[in-house]
């Protein structure tokens, strides 16, 4: 074998990387439909076609256990201060009514003291029934909703030119970067595959 073509087998090695990659890529999605061996029950389909449901099943029950559990949600929104905001929230708009239905007769002193016993026993009041009706809120979310099933919903309503347009959205640089790894790997393959022959010939 001469130089030349010793020289050439990584070249080699790296197209055939690369396409070996980018048709493995493209099985991902393709063939959309089974197609059958003749003669036998073996049959072809993309990877994504054949297992969709099963994959938004899995994708479903991650976002359950470890992306997005409900736990972590409630406790993101209780130290984010939102019941503290709709106490403050309730108890400015009951000192506003109060202010308008106190006749203008009665002194302002008065009506600061009235206005203000009111504000707190409405700040008190509102305050347990924030927390009891945000604890009963999450124990019903808890056991009747699961973000994960409307994540599997939304995959399973997707038609796979969507789904496939979805994942190349989300990770084209990366299969960009698979298809390139396996030029790589090929031309590697093919260096090491012209050390040996050259090793060989001399």
């Amino acid at each position: 074998m001469f130089p030349l073509e010793l020289l050439i087998l990584p070249f080699i090695g790296a197209l055939i990387g690369y396409i070996t990659n980018v048709v493995a890529i493209k099985m991902l999605f393709r063939p959309r439909e089974p197609v059958y061996v003749p003669g036998t029950a073996w049959f072809v389909q993309g990877l994504l076609p054949k297992r969709k449901k099963a994959l938004a099943a899995d994708i479903a029950k991650t976002v359950d256990n470890d992306l997005l559990p409900l736990a972590d949600i409630r406790m993101q929104m209780r130290d984010s201060g939102y019941q503290e905001q709709l106490l403050q929230i309730l108890t400015e708009h009951v000192d506003e009514r109060i202010a308008e239905a106190l006749p203008t007769l009665v002194p302002q002193r008065v009506q600061r003291r009235v206005r203000r016993y009111v504000r707190d026993a409405v700040g008190r009041e509102a305050a347990a029934f924030i927390n009891k009706a945000y604890d009963e809120m999450w124990e019903r979310l808890q056991s009747d909703m699961r973000l994960g099933d409307i994540v599997r919903r939304r995959i399973e309503a997707l038609d796979l030119d969507q789904l496939e347009g979805l994942v190349f959205q989300v990770a084209k640089k990366e299969l960009g970067h698979i298809e390139k790894l396996g030029a790589a790997l090929g031309f590697i393959i093919g260096v090491v595959q012209a050390l040996f022959l050259l090793v060989r010939i001399v």
